[in-house]
């Protein structure tokens, strides 16, 4: 998916009418989204942006460093741009380093959903919610992982564990979606392979260590590496 900005900007008024609050949702979706990008270049002359630029963006944006009004120019182009990028595959990799991406704080109950990929089998790789940049296992509250035995398991209090033995296999993506309850300081995790059927890791797992706020995601290769991509913003949180 390629994100499109426009070299001038539209009106406010023809903005709002041409991108209605369902409309921006709806292109959220890939298909709906390729095609909307498709008309936004043939009608209004849009230019394509690289992927770092969008990636600038779409964190500017998560940080509030851009507005998302919808009662301003720079409003409604971002606001648009944003559900646009939502499906571009900014990825990050995991590896020996400690890599940390910051997000809004969180302090309800939000959804985080991401894809990741090993880099072969019986790796050691984890990715993991905190508060704050972190560099240790420790200091991750929620946690998944590819674990070195071949399987994906997540962190439950004191240890990892799973509800079912789930296998993976390097080079095959997988999609993963934490359920957070952070004032009760549980969640729930599931895991989708490429291509097939969604499955649950942990059910009202605890978190590893107290934490009244989540804002950053933790990325680590013990062993091997792992490609995290399409990190989406937590929604239902705050």
């Amino acid at each position: 998916m390629i994100g499109w900005l426009t070299r001038a900007g539209l009106p406010a008024a023809a903005a709002a009418s041409i991108w209605p609050k369902a409309l921006v949702n709806m292109v959220a979706v890939g298909s709906v989204a390729l095609a909307f990008a498709w008309v936004l270049k043939s009608v209004f002359g849009l230019m394509p942006l690289e992927e770092k630029h969008i990636e600038h963006y779409y964190n500017w944006i998560q940080s509030g460093l851009l507005t998302q009004s919808l009662n301003s120019d720079q409003g409604n182009h971002m606001t648009l741009f944003e559900a646009l990028t939502h499906t571009v595959e900014v990825c990050k990799t995991a590896t020996a380093a400690w890599t940390n991406t910051g997000f809004t704080a969180q302090t309800g109950s939000p959804t985080v959903k991401f894809n990741a990929t090993p880099s072969g089998n019986n790796i050691n790789a984890v990715m993991g919610l905190s508060n704050g940049a972190q560099s240790s296992y420790t200091s991750l509250p929620a946690i998944v992982r590819f674990n070195p035995s071949g399987f994906i398991d997540a962190y439950n209090g004191t240890g990892y564990s799973a509800l079912t033995s789930i296998p993976y296999t390097g080079g095959t993506k997988y999609s993963f979606g934490f359920q957070l309850n952070i004032p009760a300081q549980t969640y729930n995790v599931y895991v989708t392979p490429e291509g097939g059927q969604q499955v649950q890791i942990g059910s009202n797992y605890a978190f590893r260590l107290n934490a009244p706020t989540l804002n950053n995601v933790t990325y680590h290769a013990e062993v091997g590496s792992d490609k995290v991509c399409s990190f989406n913003l937590p929604l239902g949180g705050n």
